[in-house]
């Protein structure tokens, strides 16, 4: 008779497992290591966009031929939306299934639905201008950085009315992420910026440096519930300290000299880092999990 504990992982105090849900997910001859993937949570929709930093196989016709391709979680082709209006900066999902689409001119497109139905608006604020690098979103916004490095917020998309944060100091941006509203002292979306060995903190009022000396960071992932963030560095080094800034709670060495694809959360207690092939699951107390894999791993938050 199999242990009732076979397949759980004991990590700290905490109890993970890995579940699959389904086999022969997507055709088998859909290479998904080329695609920037993002999925909607709660199991929703998956949006893959060919990456377009990779170089690609020349293909006819169809290499010239840009899509959007929307799949349920198993894997099944929902939609495909013909793409035509420039490099995408931004593509990621709201908490009614809507899709957001952001060119680097600063335009955005909110597919309402999944038949490829869409209102579209502009950022303005310089985003035609300096252009749009990289956008990251939460359940009812988005903040997008522009090249000159200043935040350009949406709070809403029913009526979208975006609005320039606080510019944090020039430099360059090794990585960056958000706190959403719900979880911020402030009630507004608050931006942390790893730019120098420091974090920088922007909202809708100022720019504050938090006056770390660990860094540059790679990645940075906050918690679902706003109370942590999460740290990896180019040294290999990961770290997890209050969203206040005020307490380091533990330091993991990956003992990789390889950057890591991902940092995301899983819970409100362990962080995921994931590479090509491989993932760490770190808990409390520096206490880890390894898993191997055969293929590209990619991590979506929520599903």
């Amino acid at each position: 008779m199999t242990s009732p504990t076979a397949e759980w992982e004991k990590v700290g105090d905490k109890f993970y497992r890995k579940i699959q849900l389904y086999t022969a997910v997507f055709d088998q001859d859909l290479e998904l290591e080329n695609y920037v993937v993002t999925g909607c949570s709660y199991g929703g929709a998956i949006a893959l966009y060919r990456d377009e930093t990779k170089l690609q196989t020349f293909r006819g016709s169809q290499a010239s031929k840009s899509s959007i391709d929307l799949y349920s979680c198993a894997g099944k082709l929902v939609r495909r939306i013909n793409w035509d209006q420039g490099p995408i900066k931004g593509l990621g999902w709201t908490e009614d299934e809507k899709l957001i689409v952001v060119t680097a001119d600063g335009t955005v497109r909110c597919y309402y639905d999944l038949q490829g139905d869409f209102n579209q608006f502009s950022l303005g604020n310089g985003a035609e201008e300096y252009g749009v690098t990289a956008c990251r979103f939460y359940g009812t916004g988005f903040v997008a950085l522009l090249s000159n490095n200043h935040l350009i917020s949406v709070s809403r998309y029913e009526e979208p009315r975006p609005k320039l944060l606080a510019t944090p100091p020039e430099g360059e941006v090794h990585s960056w992420t958000l706190i959403p509203p719900a979880y911020t002292l402030s009630r507004s979306v608050e931006v942390l910026l790893s730019i120098g060995q420091t974090i920088h903190v922007a909202d809708a009022a100022e720019s504050e440096d938090r006056f770390l000396d660990i860094g540059p960071f790679t990645h940075i992932s906050v918690s679902p519930n706003g109370k942590f963030v999460a740290l990896y560095t180019e040294t290999g080094n990961a770290y997890v300290i209050t969203s206040d800034f005020q307490n380091r709670l533990s330091e993991y060495n990956s003992r990789s000299k390889t950057p890591p694809k991902d940092v995301q959360w899983c819970g409100n207690d362990a962080v995921v880092i994931a590479w090509e092939d491989e993932v760490h699951l770190i808990g409390p107390n520096n206490a880890a999990a390894k898993f191997y894999y055969d293929g590209r791993v990619h991590v979506i938050a929520g599903l």
